[in-house]
């Protein structure tokens, strides 16, 4: 629960307030948020059978979305945003093809 309502209260804070690269920061949060309850639906065992996960699960999500670590930022600038560069890429290939 506090993943979730904490980060919720910040993001929505941080779109009335307006500030520069908070977006970022909370729509990757919830992205890695979101892909964890994805990644549950579909091996409901990693909850059950595996016994850490849900440790390296709070500390995986306590980090994205601490202030000082700006994990999520981290997570885009390292992970997300080369794929979506690279699917870019192939798309622009396929249009002057």
């Amino acid at each position: 629960m506090l993943c979730f309502f904490w980060p919720a209260y910040l993001s929505i804070k941080a779109m009335q307030e307006k500030e520069e690269g908070y977006d970022k920061q909370w729509l990757t949060y919830f992205m890695i948020f979101g892909f964890f309850h994805v990644l549950e639906s579909f091996y409901p065992s990693l909850l059950t059978e595996h016994t850490f996960y849900t440790l390296i699960k709070l500390f995986v999500l306590f980090w994205c979305f601490l202030p000082q670590s700006k994990g999520a930022e981290k997570v885009y600038t390292l992970g997300i945003e080369k794929v979506l560069k690279m699917a870019g890429a192939a798309e622009d290939s396929k249009k002057t093809e």
